[in-house]
């Protein structure tokens, strides 16, 4: 032993070396005190510096290095001010903070560790590093790591495991860390709050249950991404600016739901009726619809993300991926300049995304791939490389009240088998169509305000049958309002297709379609202009002062009383 301080002790220790001692460097406990400058504690065998039992040193301008265990281990109650203390090159964790310890370090430089710079957790060493991220020996530890150098650590910058509730707060992370903090443990929390991190591999990860505050952090030039939730973890991202990652700046990683018998999902049910039962819920519950996703064991929340008010800069493959499964809340960000999307999202992702302005990128907006769902609302979409908003194949979106404009191809791309509900859109200025359908599917454009857009038609509908097309308004579109193509033959209802620069409706390859009550008025070219070999439907159509003196020009078509 080096220094042993206990019983309330106050000693002066200024100007010491420290070194090689075989069970630690310096131990404070049992309300021990002192002031602890300028030492230089190094290459014990065990922790440099221990604090516990209401410990309660100031150690300031110290070196803390080359440790056979950690730097400096505080626990049982232990507290202490840290300040302006060089700790370094410990071979498992610069500084360890564990079960109710509540120490305050500040302005310090920690780096070089070979497990990491700073683990916070309740337990007695079992925690993050377990098969199942438990701690068994479990107690919450809050502490405060504030206006620190935490860099180039062979591992994690902060970890905080099941218990650790830290405020990490003004410190700086950097130097190629495998992560500046990670997260993991269904009790890790925290509040990350106004630090900087940049040049790690990732930035932050969020697993296992963790649930930070993440706000106002400036996260850029991550190697990789600057945010990831995985495996079940969630958290709350405020007002950050996450920029310039190499792949994503923000990967969410869903779990695809558990599929059981439906023999098995009788039975569990059942427990389920028995478990209300026993604790007073006598609220039935009908069988009829019941999808029962997990077992009644199996009750831990999703992978899950709030995004609220960042601004979400560049991103070598794109701003924000959701991957297959996941879920997520995106509201009132900022979603610019990313080198793909500004949003991804995969198969049975299916997030809230609201209110966010999404701009700049190099190729869509927003791209739902195969299988994607997720409501989208109130967004202002625009300037972007291609479309603004692409569905792909078997994509089920809903997407209401959007801004969608000045994209440089068409305005919202609904691929072959998307089944979409596009209601009250505004899609304007757009390089193509206001709105695009390119095959079969079940898409529905109700009530969108589809105008000044420089493609061959507002609104185009390729080879799709099943599109319902209606009480939309329809205007001042450099050429045609709505364009049929391939055989589409789609419903057009209750539409008002007006002073568009071509014709009101035009179909052309075979195209049918079944017009109905539509208004069709003051368009430069004819109201309706049937190509050959297309056989529209056109019935109760208010088709009046177009430009070209037939308001009807068709050829073997069906026409009712207009």
């Amino acid at each position: 032993m080096g220094v042993e301080v206990i019983e309330h002790s106050q000693p002066t220790l200024r100007g010491n070396k420290i070194h090689h001692s075989r069970v630690g460097g310096i131990w404070v406990y049992k309300e021990a005190k002192g002031l602890y400058e300028g030492n230089d504690i190094h290459s014990c065998m065990k922790a440099n510096v221990r604090v516990w039992e209401l410990g309660d040193p100031t150690m300031q301008g110290n070196k803390i290095h080359s440790g056979r265990a950690c730097g400096i281990l505080i626990y049982e109650c232990g507290k202490g001010h840290f300040i302006d203390n060089d700790i370094y090159d410990n071979r498992e964790w610069n500084m360890e903070v564990k079960r109710f310890a509540t120490p305050l370090f500040e302005k310090n430089r920690i780096s070089g560790a070979h497990m990491g710079g700073v683990y916070c957790h309740g337990g007695g060493g079992i925690g993050a590093f377990t098969s199942d991220f438990t701690n068994r020996d479990s107690a919450i530890t809050r502490f405060t790591l504030t206006n620190n150098d935490i860099f180039a650590n062979k591992g994690v910058g902060v970890s905080i495991g099941n218990d650790g509730v830290p405020a990490i707060t003004h410190n700086r992370f950097y130097g190629g860390q495998n992560a500046a903090i990670y997260v993991a443990g269904v009790k890790a929390q925290g509040t990350i709050t106004d630090n900087e991190m940049y040049e790690n591999k990732d930035g932050i990860v969020l697993r296992e249950g963790a649930c930070p505050h993440i706000e106002r952090n400036i996260i850029r030039d991550q190697k990789r991404r600057g945010v990831v939730v995985c495996a079940r973890g969630q958290g709350f991202l405020i007002e950050n600016t996450i920029s310039g990652s190499g792949w994503y700046n923000v990967e969410v990683r869903g779990e695809k739901p558990k599929e059981i018998s439906p023999e098995k999902a009788e039975k569990e049910l059942e427990k389920k009726k028995r478990l209300y039962a026993s604790m007073g819920l006598l609220v039935p519950l009908p069988k009829d619809g019941v999808t029962i996703a997990g077992l009644i064991t199996d009750e831990s929340g999703k992978t899950s993300v709030l995004l609220r008010g960042n601004r979400i800069v560049g991103g070598g493959r794109g701003g924000v991926h959701l991957c297959e499964w996941a879920r997520g809340v995106l509201k009132k960000n900022e979603m610019i300049q990313a080198s793909g999307p500004a949003l991804v999202v995969a198969t049975g992702a299916d997030p809230e995304v609201d209110g966010n302005t999404i701009s700049e990128c190099a190729t869509f907006g927003i791209h739902v791939l195969a299988g994607g769902m997720g409501r989208y609302a109130n967004n202002k979409i625009s300037m972007n490389a291609s479309s603004g908003f692409c569905l792909e194949t078997d994509a089920s979106s809903d997407v209401r009240a959007n801004e969608i404009c000045e994209n440089d191809d068409a305005g919202m791309l609904v691929k072959a088998g998307a089944n979409a509900r596009i209601y009250g859109n505004t899609m304007h200025s757009n390089g193509g169509a206001g709105i695009e359908v390119e095959g079969e599917g079940t898409t529905q454009l109700r009530d969108n305000d589809v105008h000044s857009n420089k493609g061959e038609g507002g609104i185009i509908v390729r080879a799709a049958c099943e599109v319902t097309v209606c009480e939309n308004n329809v205007h001042e579109n450099d050429a045609a309002g709505v364009l049929l193509l391939e055989g589409a033959n789609p419903l057009l209802a209750k539409n008002r297709l007006v002073e568009n620069g071509g014709e009101g409706v035009r179909m052309m390859r075979g195209a049918k379609g079944r017009l109905e009550r539509n208004t069709i008025q003051g368009n430069v070219g004819a109201g309706i202009l049937s190509e050959p070999d297309c056989t529209p439907t056109i019935g109760e159509n208010f088709v009046t002062n177009n430009a070209d003196e037939k308001g009807v020009a068709l050829d073997d078509a069906a026409v009712e009383a207009n």
